[in-house]
This record gives structure tokens, sequence and C-alpha cells, in this order.
């Protein structure tokens, strides 16, 4: 959507706005995300990754089963930990809980039931990815 060289602008903010969730499974978007921080010189690399279970239906044999997409995220977390970036999951959905805990660790997800709370918890969210490693 924007490399890390590209200023916000409203060509980014399209591309941002135009993202159809469905579309864009999230094992896909960590894959990407490896490759996109591994050209980042820094000792400490953080994907962040935002969770729904919706995003990970419409792929795989059983097109309404979430199974496919919750297995092959486990496997894209565990590619992005591999390649020596910290993931860390972000949901508002307040049934996140029942499919991160099975993607990965309780330290490396947070459920925040409210967006405009995100400013707040980001400090929390830091933390909580220090004490990870």
């Amino acid at each position: 959507m924007k490399s890390f060289a590209e200023p916000l602008s409203s060509a980014v903010k399209g591309r941002i706005g135009g993202i159809n969730q469905a579309q864009h499974p999230h094992g896909h978007a960590l894959r990407h995300s490896i490759e996109k921080m591994n050209a980042v010189n820094s000792a400490r690399s953080t994907s962040s990754c935002s969770a729904t279970a919706s995003q990970d239906f419409d792929y795989g044999q059983d097109r309404r089963s979430n199974v496919y997409g919750i297995r092959d995220t486990t496997i894209a977390l565990r590619e992005t930990e591999a390649a020596g970036i910290t993931p860390f999951c972000i949901t508002v959905d307040r049934a996140g809980h029942d499919y991160l805990r099975q993607m990965c660790a309780a330290s490396r997800y947070m459920v925040i039931e409210d967006i405009t709370t995100l400013p707040k918890e980001l400090p929390k969210i830091y933390q909580r990815v220090v004490r990870a490693d």
C-alpha cells in the first residue's frame, strides 16, 4: 500500500481506503511484509497485523470455513518470526480471542474494544513486544 520512503499522499490514502479485506488474506499480507521489512535496515523490526476472522474466509477448499485462513495465517506468523520480524496482531473484533489464541501466543496479540483507544494502547503493545523478545 505504501513504501517506507513514499510520502503519505492522497494516492496512498486511496490505496489504503480501497482495501477489500476479503481479497487480502492475512497470510499473503504477512509474507509481503516480510519482503518489505527485510529491505529496511533496522535493529528491531515489528510487523503489525490487523486481524479479523471474516477476512480468513473465501479461500481454501471450503470457502465458507475460516480454518484454512487461520492455519495459513499461523504459518505466515511463524515465517515472519523466522525472518527476524516480531509479529503483533491487533483487532477490534470482540471474538478475536477465539481465533487469535489459535494463531499466536497471548503476548503477541491484543483485542481492543474501541478503535479510538488505539493511541492509548500503543505503549502497552510496545511493552508486550519488548517483553516477548
